[in-house]
């Protein structure tokens, strides 16, 4: 683990566009409104990882590609920063956040703490879309083979959950928590052998039990599943100390 409690090294450098590659995000304009679509736009291209920890965000640049004038951009970035994503430094400029492993411990526990709860309301509450939405996203995950694509259908299963408690400050706390645990997740799932087949598995037992209508059983399940991170991201503050 790199020294200074950083979760990994980079080179910072600068990026407007993401090389094109497998699993390209593609956000629908839709009836967003211009900042809307960029933060979208931006935030998926950094969950899929296409846009790094460290790398810098050009407005002129990213306003180009996507046909926007600046200003749209620069609020964007303003909207990625109060999620967590990016910092804004005044003589650096912006760039994706590094977390630390302290923030990625504090992150998974109130994940821990906030899902679970939420869940007992919400499971009694779900409707037959909610639960094929989320069986839809669970075949998805079964299909997908790249760690940041994972991540970020995991974050869109969890929240589509979530939603039916209608329990807003509850929700958008899960939906802030989810979007900056899919900076690591991935990575640290790749060191947790198996961790990945069995994730799937408690993803399709975690829809079981709310299908089910089993809210203590889902709470449960939903606790658990934070677990082997946990455990990881605790072992590498541990040795991190000790190194």
């Amino acid at each position: 683990m790199p020294a200074g409690n950083r979760r990994r090294r980079t080179g910072g450098r600068a990026i407007a566009t993401p090389v094109k590659q497998r699993n390209q995000p593609t956000v629908a304009r839709a009836a967003k409104t211009a900042q809307s679509w960029a933060t979208d736009v931006l935030r998926e291209r950094i969950l899929l990882g296409l846009i790094q920890p460290g790398d810098r965000l050009r407005q002129v640049e990213i306003a180009a590609e996507l046909g926007l004038s600046t200003t749209p951009v620069r609020e964007s970035f303003r909207s990625l920063a109060t999620e967590g994503l990016v910092a804004i430094d005044e003589h650096r400029g912006v760039a994706v956040r590094k977390l630390t492993i302290a923030e990625c411990i504090e992150m998974q526990e109130l994940i821990a703490l906030v899902e679970p709860d939420n869940l007992r309301h919400a499971v009694p509450l779900m409707d037959e879309a909610t639960l094929a939405e989320a069986d839809a996203l669970c075949r998805k995950m079964s299909r997908a083979d790249v760690g940041n694509s994972y991540a970020l259908l995991n974050r869109e299963l969890h929240l589509t959950l979530a939603r039916a408690s209608g329990r807003h400050r509850a929700i958008a706390l899960l939906a802030e928590l989810l979007t900056l645990s899919a900076l690591h997740v991935p990575s640290d799932s790749a060191r947790l052998p198996g961790r990945r087949a069995q994730s799937r598995r408690e993803h399709r037992a975690l829809v079981d039990a709310a299908r089910a209508g089993d809210g203590e059983e889902a709470a449960r399940l939903a606790y658990e599943h934070c677990q082997p991170i946990l455990s990881l991201l605790r072992n590498d503050l541990e040795r991190d100390r000790d190194g």
